[in-house]
């Protein structure tokens, strides 16, 4: 109920304010009528002496009656707790005040919303947000200030400069485009504060957040040095009023392949492999039944049923592939479900692979012998090439050198290099590995009895997965080994030896290896397998761009017999993939990633000599980077997602790009968890599809300053009453 413009928390108490603030009134016209006149004659004299301060009396009786009036209705109505909205302030009160308008135009608001909605002509949620978004601007006060930001990763603003004209800005609205980025909802939030910081002069400010809130929309991005969405909000409610328009989805029943990856990153020719597809279902009920297609360059080569998913289940499905022919392959994998799926942009994924020839591996012996297998990298050599007539593996060509000859080696055209045994590496010799692995390289580390403790732990501490503290036993003797504890394997290598507790792996002895420092909490890697005392035997670190493996115990048969024993094989292979470069990552992107491959054919003036077709058949110009005395291609347009194409050099090679998969979760977010997340007030308009609105308003009460000025009239009727000479029980 409104009273004076205004809404009120307790409107009888509103009415009963109106009707206590006429009491005076009241009173005083009793109190005129309870007199009756009498004519006396003596009186005559004195009224016509009174008859010049009359009219002064006459006044001050008034004036002093409007103060206990509003005294009395300003204490009624301040019971009744009057308030504004957010955004519905009165006009003298909002005049200049700054609007800044968030909008979703992430890919989750491109789902569909049924036929016959309020929006009209709009058929996604998306168009819905914007014909709300033009309707609040032509709500707004003429003149002042309208600033537009898009809240797709990364957020950003349309137009620097405050919009005066509410046309324009509609108009900025009309032409803003629907994304196949994620949402960055801290980031356009971080943009209103730097916003606002920007314009001062504004002192009122007005903060509207259009978005469905699916599960991505609250999760944090970014540095955890960032401020968070909780921490922007409130910081944004102590200098701006909040309104959340929270977009209903009309479904959030969503089905995505939200991932392909290879069963082996090292693909070669005619070795079979396999693409593992991810699939997950983000609905409440069970998905129906499910179909994958898979096309390799230009041809559909596979379809496979797959059974219905549960709510909330991931599944894997591999599917078969086999290349012919060396290169770069573009693989694409389309889903197909019956039943309800909100959104189709995610129902497609691609991938680029690289096909090899051969893939060459280094190896350092530090402790070479007078055959083959005495030496440290006999049995790693063999191992990782042996001479079983098998494509996959043959793939392989390992290369022996010395310690010494490692010194003077250059080490760009490895794309795994093992450490067996050797004793010590010049701290340069450690910067190089480690520049290596930071750019994408594989390191693998055996020890030995030559490993100088010191050496590793300080020149070579960035690749080791923790500090190496002492060997495990004084002495290597057949009286004293430990095991592999078969329930330790890390997923990687779990799947080739799940149920083989009798496996080679498992039976072989370590008669020696090296402890690991407990003062690093092994907080710096992360462990593969443990012995069955409980000390790590294999653990990895993630450096840069690849990564790093540290084996503490030998390579060959000075402290185990494991390598004698055919697992071996398996587990050297297992290894590799852990630690090899994954396959094309510079192809393989996500919307709004940026492009970046090294390249050979820089272009003078800093422009490249080619160019990236885009999915609607418009060209990029790519830039050159210089880094490290090496040439990329960058580009940083990736905006959607689809097939893109390098054209240089005369060839023409694929990029695959694709939807950030977290986006895939339509989960709705309630007005109750947003409050709860956000612990501030906002005004909620809740937009339904179907055109229904429900609206929870965030109230700005004033009650306490009406009790203010009740105190500061009381003052004031105190202070006339005495300087009029009247009592104020008179009336």
């Amino acid at each position: 109920m409104n009273m004076f413009g205004f809404p009120l928390v307790n409107p009888v108490l509103g009415w009963v304010a109106l009707g206590l603030a006429t009491l005076p009134v009241i009173i005083y016209l009793l109190n005129r009528r309870r007199y009756r006149e009498v004519p006396w004659a003596a009186m005559i004299f004195l009224l016509a002496a009174n008859r010049k301060s009359i009219r002064r009396t006459r006044l001050e009786q008034i004036l002093l009656l409007i103060v206990r009036a509003g005294v009395i209705g300003l204490l009624a109505f301040a019971l009744a707790r009057p308030y504004w909205p957010a955004r519905s302030s009165p006009r003298w009160l909002s005049a200049g005040t700054h609007h800044l308008v968030i909008l979703d135009n992430s890919f989750s608001m491109g789902v569909n919303i049924p036929s016959g909605a309020e929006s009209g002509p709009a058929h996604r949620l998306f168009d819905l947000q914007k014909s709300r978004a033009e309707k609040l601007i032509d709500e707004l006060p003429s003149g002042d200030p309208i600033t537009i930001i898009t809240m797709s990763s990364p957020a950003g603003i349309v137009n620097l400069q405050p919009l005066f004209d509410k046309k324009q800005a509609a108009e900025v609205v009309r032409s803003t485009l629907l994304s196949d980025r994620a949402t960055d909802l801290p980031g356009a939030l971080r943009i209103v504060t730097e916003t606002m910081e920007r314009f001062p002069e504004y002192k009122t400010r007005t903060v509207y957040v259009f978005s469905d809130f699916a599960g991505p929309a609250l999760k944090e991005t970014g540095s955890t040095a960032a401020p968070t969405t909780t921490s922007l909000i409130r910081s944004l409610a102590q200098k701006a009023q909040i309104v959340v328009y929270h977009m209903l989805n009309p479904s959030s029943a969503n089905l995505s392949l939200t991932g392909l990856t290879l069963s082996n990153p090292i693909v070669g020719i005619g070795s079979p492999t396999e693409i593992v597809c991810s699939i997950h279902n983000y609905s409440t009920s069970r998905s129906g039944a499910l179909k994958l297609k898979m096309r390799l360059d230009d041809q559909w080569i596979t379809e496979k049923n797959a059974a219905p998913l549960e709510a909330g289940e991931t599944r894997r499905e591999p599917l078969p592939v086999e290349f012919a022919q060396a290169g770069l392959h573009s693989i694409e994998v389309v889903l197909e479900a019956t039943g309800s799926d909100a959104v189709s942009l995610d129902d497609v994924r691609r991938r680029v692979v690289n096909v090899r020839e051969e893939v060459p591996i280094l190896i350092v012996d530090g402790k070479p012998g007078s055959s083959r297998m005495h030496g440290q990298a006999g049995y790693l050599s063999a191992a990782l090439s042996p001479h079983a007539v098998n494509v996959k593996r043959t793939l392989l060509t390992p290369k022996v050198v010395s310690e010494n000859a490692f010194a003077t080696m250059d080490l760009r055209p490895f794309e795994v290099i093992y450490l067996c045994n050797v004793r010590l590496l010049a701290p340069e010799q450690w910067q190089q590995l480690q520049n290596r692995v930071e750019q994408g390289t594989g390191l693998v580390i055996y020890l030995g009895d030559l490993i100088d403790l010191e050496n590793y732990n300080s020149a070579g501490a960035a690749l080791l997965g923790a500090p190496l503290d002492r060997p495990a036993f004084e002495t290597v003797s057949d009286e004293q080994s430990v095991r592999i504890d078969p329930n330790s394997l890390s997923e990687e290598l779990a799947d080739d030896f799940a149920g083989r507790r009798e496996s080679g792996l498992f039976t072989a002895r370590v008669h020696q290896y090296f402890k690991l420092s407990s003062a690093s909490g092994l907080n710096l890697g992360r462990i593969l397998q443990v012995f069955d005392n409980g000390d790590p035997m294999v653990i990895v670190r993630d450096v840069g761009r690849g990564r790093s493996m540290l084996v503490t115990t030998s390579a060959n048969m000075d402290w185990t017999n494991l390598p004698a024993r055919g697992d071996f094989v398996t587990l050297t292979l297992n290894l590799l993939q852990v630690v090899a470069p994954p396959n094309q990552p510079t192809r393989n992107l996500i919307v709004g990633q940026t492009f970046l491959e090294k390249t050979t054919s820089p272009h003078a003036g800093g422009s490249a000599a080619g160019s990236i077709v885009q999915p609607d058949g418009t060209n990029l110009r790519p830039d050159i980077r210089f880094e490290n005395d090496e040439y990329f291609w960058q580009c940083d347009a990736m905006d959607r997602a689809g097939w893109y194409e390098l054209q240089a050099a005369g060839q023409n090679s694929p990029i695959a790009v694709n939807v950030d998969p977290a986006e895939s979760d339509l989960t709705p977010t309630d007005e109750k968890t947003l409050r709860d997340k956000w612990g501030t007030d906002f005004q909620y308009i809740e937009v339904n599809p179907a055109g229904e609105k429900i609206v929870t308003v965030s109230i700005h009460e004033f009650a306490i300053a009406l009790l203010y000025v009740a105190l500061i009239l009381m003052l004031v009727e105190t202070l006339l009453a005495t300087l009029f000479g009247y009592q104020k029980t008179e009336t």
